[in-house]
């Protein structure tokens, strides 16, 4: 059973446990999607898996957010933004340049990866026994 949570299907029974368990895959795929997109020197088509990736790790840290408390929430929604931020990035860089699926796909986002709050927001002692 699941429950709408800011428009998000949230499973009723979701604990922060699982959903970090969820997100720390989707965080782990990134970083092995951000190296293959490097090793590629950076084709469009790796920059679109990246891109797709991070749509999932918005989700997750937003369903983290509604399950965590205050602390923690702004560690979930500072990724949430970073993740919303590079999809909205991709996306204007996408419509605005004509490039196909194996050419170079290059752009800076405007907001880094927020590594210090989701290391906190990872190793939580709140995360770790719920």
């Amino acid at each position: 059973m699941s429950a709408r949570v800011d428009g998000m299907d949230v499973a009723e029974n979701a604990s922060p446990r699982s959903i970090s368990r969820r997100l720390e895959a989707a965080l782990a795929y990134g970083q092995s999607l951000y190296s293959r997109y490097l090793d590629s020197g950076k084709i469009k088509f790796d920059a679109k898996l990246l891109r797709d990736n991070n749509e999932r790790v918005r989700d997750l840290s937003l369903e983290l957010a509604a399950v965590v408390g205050p602390e923690l929430q702004e560690h979930a929604l500072a990724l949430a933004y970073h993740a919303d931020v590079f999809v909205l990035e991709w996306d204007v860089y996408d419509f605005e340049n004509s490039v196909s699926w194996d050419e170079p796909f290059a752009y800076v986002t405007k907001v880094g990866f927020p590594a210090d709050r989701v290391n906190a927001l990872m190793t939580a002692a709140d995360l770790a026994g719920s």
